[in-house]
């Protein structure tokens, strides 16, 4: 485990320069802008059109790209930030205006493509990866230790910054505009507003659904052929069917199917995965966890992984998904699709409940709750006593009191929430008094809900796409993408799909009294037999949390303790190494998820600072 960060890079397999392989450089005092890598591919390099440097990565779907970009740059230049909406794919646009020195960079709606900057001496960097800007000898690799011990916190804050103090990134559907030596980030991608009159999109505009979805498929799959991460779950099979039917309608090659087996009775799907593979006509890769990992525990396969990644990793499963990425690659597909989006999109926000107990609708709570019940393994008096509370009326509640305060008392409100992020960070972490300050700083002025229009259900939806967590994970399935071969696409979420789905009326999403009911119904019929009618939600928590409890302790025997971190003064090592213990010892299946964060974070740390 305590390999340098070379050893680590070569043993997890490193590609050599691809796309997403590349530093920009944009000059803030004069001078011209650059390609800084000469070794990227064909394809990648950038274009001059008077006076316009332009630099295109990716697939975007629209056709001011393919020149590549510059009657869009130019346009921006002319007229602002709002002609950059309703651009769709996955891509990267960088354009800096020579004569004006005027810069823009340039991230797709929903983040599939990654962008970092940093501001160095005499302009800024920009790349598609972090590995990439850390190469770069101006970027320093200094730890960004707030972060560092947010995340221990299960906090992030702020969805620009990265765990290196010099490194940020441009979030999903957010534009890096640079005027000399002035950044400014601001969001160009906004989801549809709905209407006071009509919130809702009608029953006529949801059942676009599917031909949005076969939009999203052929852009990211095009002529090749694809792979699916088939599991047994709604939202991979919906895709896959599309995928199945887009193939034989356009005599393309059909799609392969990727399944990851668990051994575990609650979370093996391999009867559903099997049987749908073959009534859609699909070749089936189908592999065991400890075949996907090359033998050995999860948690040994996990953190080997996490030593050479270029963040700390976030899916622990993603080991075995990488597998199957090469797989894909290793039999001829050229792109690998998931179900992923399909949780966000197609349930129903728990916020809704705020909304339904001000219109004093007891039946749509009652709904809402039903529905939720029915479609997890969790207990129906849970749902009982956290719907109408924590997302009903705690809601008002929270908003209430910030307004008073703040208008009353606006120090008292500060302190009052500095407070709060105070108890809700682990005692063992920030032992630093300055540090432990920050992250009450850092954590006072974000609002789990912020106020705006249209309701908390809106609300929560828009917030997410904010979320920094939602950067990381599109982050992580883009580096499985660089170290695989294959490109990853995720049709849920594809921004027209998103647009759609945000305004769908709850009551369809939750049609036959269960969530996803948009699409559920119609995998009952295609597929009767399997249970899609009334399947639950597949979760492999309890499963995880097992393997942390059987292989920690010897895990963190491994590493050699939690000397790493410590000594970037994030933890107390000895007091959460007995946190650690004791959460083992009485399997407390309430902190588990901090033993990964812990040994995750630890083993990441020391291959990277």
């Amino acid at each position: 485990m305590r390999g340098t960060r070379e050893a680590a890079g070569a043993r997890h397999g490193h590609r050599p320069a691809q796309s997403g392989d590349w530093v920009v450089f944009l000059p803030s005092d004069g001078g011209a802008p650059a390609l800084l890598d000469p070794a990227h591919p064909e394809g990648l390099s950038p274009g001059r059109h008077d006076g316009l440097f332009v630099f295109c990565d990716g697939q975007p779907e629209h056709a001011d790209f393919h020149r590549p970009g510059a009657a869009l740059a130019r346009r921006w230049l002319e007229s602002g930030d709002a002609v950059l909406a309703g651009h769709r794919g996955a891509f990267t646009l960088i354009a800096f205006d020579t004569q004006r020195s005027l810069g823009l960079a340039l991230r797709d709606p929903l983040g599939a493509c990654p962008l970092f900057y940093a501001t160095v001496r005499g302009g800024v960097l920009l790349a598609g990866n972090i590995e990439s800007l850390l190469a770069h000898a101006a970027v320093p690799r200094t730890p960004n230790r707030a972060a560092l011990a947010d995340h221990l916190s299960q906090r992030w804050p702020d969805n620009g910054e990265t765990y290196y103090a010099a490194v940020r990134r441009v979030p999903p559907g957010h534009a890096l505009s640079i005027a000399g030596r002035t950044l400014r980030v601001a969001r160009y991608f906004r989801l549809a507003e709905p209407s006071d009159a009509e919130p809702w999109v009608d029953e006529g505009q949801s059942s676009r659904l599917n031909e949005l979805l076969e939009d999203a498929v052929a852009r990211a799959t095009g002529g090749d052929r694809a792979g699916i991460f088939l599991s047994g779950g709604i939202d991979s099979v919906t895709v896959a069917a599309i995928a199945a039917d887009r193939s034989r309608t356009q005599g393309l090659p059909a799609p392969l199917a990727l399944s990851l087996v668990f051994p575990d009775d609650d979370c093996n799907e391999e009867f559903v995965q099997r049987r749908v593979a073959r009534r859609l006509g699909l070749a089936q890769t189908i592999r065991g966890l400890e075949s996907a990992i090359g033998g050995g525990t999860m948690l040994n396969a996990a953190l080997e992984l996490a030593a050479g990644w270029p963040a700390p990793l976030l899916n622990v499963w993603l080991p075995a998904y990488l597998q199957l990425a090469r797989d894909a690659r290793a039999r001829g597909c050229a792109a690998v699709l998931t179900g992923g989006g399909g949780d966000e999109w197609l349930n129903v926000s728990p916020y809704l409940a705020a909304d339904l107990l001000l219109q004093g609708d007891v039946a749509g709570i009652y709904r809402l709750w039903r529905a939720a019940a029915r479609s997890t393994h969790f207990s129906a008096w849970r749902f009982a006593a956290r719907i109408p509370w924590r997302f009903g009326l705690r809601p008002h509640a929270s908003t209430l009191a910030a307004r008073i305060l703040g208008a009353a008392a606006p120090d008292r409100l500060r302190a009052w929430r500095r407070l709060r992020i105070d108890r809700a960070t682990p005692p063992w972490v920030a032992p630093d008094p300055s540090l432990r300050r920050e992250l009450g700083v850092r954590g006072e002025a974000v609002s789990p809900l912020p106020e705006g229009p249209f309701g908390y259900y809106f609300r929560d939806m828009r917030t997410g796409l904010d979320h920094a967590l939602t950067s990381m994970e599109m982050e992580e399935w883009d580096e499985v993408r660089r170290r695989a071969g294959v490109r990853i696409a995720q049709p849920f979420w594809d921004a027209g799909v998103v647009d759609l789905l945000h305004r769908v009326d709850p009551r369809a999403l939750m049609q036959g009294g269960r969530s996803k009911g948009l699409v559920r119904s119609a995998l009952e019929r295609r597929f009767p037999g399997l249970g899609f009618g009334a399947q639950k939600k597949v979760l492999s928590s309890d499963f995880f949390g097992a393997v942390l409890h059987t292989g920690a302790p010897a895990a963190l025997d491994a590493i050699g303790g939690l000397d790493s971190l410590a000594d970037l003064g994030v933890i107390d090592a000895p007091a959460a190494e007995r946190f650690l213990r004791d959460v083992v010892a009485r399997n407390d299946r309430r902190n588990i998820h901090h033993i990964w964060s812990i040994l995750g974070l630890e083993v990441w740390t020391r291959h990277h600072f």
